[in-house]
């Protein structure tokens, strides 16, 4: 029996960008975001948290994908907070989803 140990690398590309109001319909930057990564289909993962201190969020997102060219194939509230970090539930969950 013989172990052997294989370098594989992983280029990965992380883009970030700054705006407001980034689901506002005349706001673009999603949109070149997601079209420069393949402008394939889109799922919104939304913080509980967030989706209620922003009550309208789930709507804006649902429209703001209404008006342009990239699929929104659905919109998910996960459980945030401390507590998520250090259970895998919510990966879980996002693979199914």
């Amino acid at each position: 029996m013989s172990v052997h140990d294989f370098q594989i690398p992983v280029v990965f590309r992380h883009r970030i960008g700054f705006t407001h109001h980034a689901f506002d319909s005349g706001n673009p930057l999603l949109r070149e975001i997601l079209a420069a990564g393949g402008g394939g289909p889109a799922m919104a993962v939304i913080d509980d948290g967030v989706a209620r201190a922003f009550p309208t969020l789930v709507d804006q997102i649902a429209a703001y994908f209404a008006d342009g060219p990239i699929e929104l194939r659905g919109e998910h509230l996960l459980m945030g907070g401390e507590a998520v970090k250090a259970d895998d539930r919510g990966v879980r969950d996002v693979w199914r989803w």
